[in-house]
């Protein structure tokens, strides 16, 4: 019908145990607009994979900051191939980022966002596995936290 809509990311997607996203048949996303402040961002992405080839996650971890004077000013930690949608864990990179203490809040978080996941049975590593796995990919992925 010609008609367009706009929505942020975590508003596209939805975990109803039947759809992925808010897709409408005929639907289909033609572009995405960052925001104004993305150049302000910086982050790191790991990845659970299988073998060192271009394969889908079994679990991805996304830490992304904006840098500030001895602490980060804003942060972001997001989880993909978990469940069937990406999962943003704002509480979370909330309460890491309230009383930031470097290394012992990025164990802190990396420990929060183990104990949020539930992964589940869908993929070659064992929910178990790709849970305790989460931990350290988001560890990983905050390092740069740790530079100045």
């Amino acid at each position: 019908s010609g008609e367009t809509r706009s929505m942020s990311l975590p508003e596209f997607f939805q975990e109803d145990g039947v759809t992925r996203n808010v897709l409408e048949p005929g639907e289909l996303v033609t572009h995405l607009t960052l925001p104004e402040d993305a150049p302000d961002w910086v982050g790191d992405y790991q990845k659970l994979r299988q073998r060192e080839a271009w394969d889908f996650p079994e679990a991805g971890v996304v830490v992304a900051w904006k840098k500030g004077k001895g602490a980060p000013s804003d942060l972001r930690v997001a989880t993909t191939g978990l469940g069937s949608v990406p999962s943003l864990h704002q509480d979370e990179a909330s309460s890491a980022l309230a009383n930031w203490e470097g290394e012992v809040s990025i164990e802190a978080l990396a420990e929060s966002i183990r104990k949020a996941v539930n992964p589940v049975l869908n993929t070659w590593f064992p929910p178990s596995y790709r849970r305790k796995m989460v931990k350290v990919l988001t560890k990983r992925a905050s390092r740069g936290l740790l530079v100045r």
